[in-house]
């Protein structure tokens, strides 16, 4: 009755290992637990890449650059001198001689004009200065040496360009071989405008406008006169002493200035 228990259980025993549950559960049993795949680690190292890469950059981009020498705000000088090319122009003009009492007539000063060099002298930067300016007429009409002299105003509009205007006066002797003696007087308003193409050197260009006066002692001059005597007019020739005849100039330079 023992043997046939014990057989029995044995064979029970037998048919549950046959049958493939006790195996699987083993084998579920056995298997490692699956491995998670390192992505925190990879997300971590990326930010940390990535801030690396952000901080090469910051430091790049912290490295002072080359600058250039600033300009400086107002490179006219407190004194300075140049070299002016223009063109300067005086409308016709006359005045009244008279030989005697009976013998009044009027000489014509022809219109002249004609190509002046100067070199003008200028004391003060912005604001208030004054400039002294000789010149030479060139030309058989404007033969000359002159000098121009006055005060200015000058406004600096920004960095490298100034505007200026004032008030000066002409003085000039005219060196025209068929005259005695000449002499120009004129009042003039400038209006000068200069640009610094760099620091210590400008471009000028000046407009002037003027009233005044041309006087000519004329060498002998061929008059008709009347002769009370007979009654008839004659010619004769006649050294006329100087007289002065109003007239308008106008003149435009260009040139450089330093500084």
């Amino acid at each position: 009755m023992k043997i046939g228990t014990s057989f029995l259980f044995a064979l029970c025993f037998a048919w549950y290992l046959s049958s493939g549950s006790f195996a699987q559960g083993q084998a579920a049993l056995a298997a490692p637990a699956p491995e998670t795949a390192p992505a925190s680690t990879t997300s971590t190292q990326a930010p940390s890449q990535g801030a690396g890469q952000s901080q090469a950059n910051e430091g790049a981009t912290s490295e002072p650059e080359a600058k250039k020498p600033p300009r400086d705000d107002d490179p006219m000088g407190g004194a300075g001198i140049g070299i002016k090319l223009g063109y300067l122009n005086f409308s016709r003009g006359s005045f009244k001689k008279s030989v005697d009492e009976d013998n009044e007539f009027t000489l014509h000063i022809p219109s002249r004009d004609g190509m002046t060099l100067s070199i003008p002298i200028n004391l003060g930067s912005s604001g208030f200065g004054w400039i002294l300016e000789p010149y030479l007429g060139l030309g058989s009409e404007l033969k000359s040496i002159g000098l121009m002299l006055g005060p200015t105003i000058v406004i600096h509009l920004n960095d490298p360009l100034y505007f200026g205007f004032g008030i000066s006066f002409r003085a000039g002797y005219l060196l025209i071989d068929d005259i005695d003696l000449g002499l120009d007087a004129y009042a003039r308003i400038p209006v000068t405008i200069t640009y610094y193409i760099i620091d210590q050197l400008g471009i000028v260009a000046e407009l002037g406008l003027g009233y005044g006066a041309t006087g000519i002692k004329y060498k002998d001059v061929e008059l008709k006169v009347f002769n009370p005597d007979t009654g008839e007019i004659e010619m004769t020739t006649e050294s006329v002493g100087l007289g002065f005849g109003t007239a308008v100039q106008i003149d435009f330079s260009v040139g450089v200035r330093l500084p």
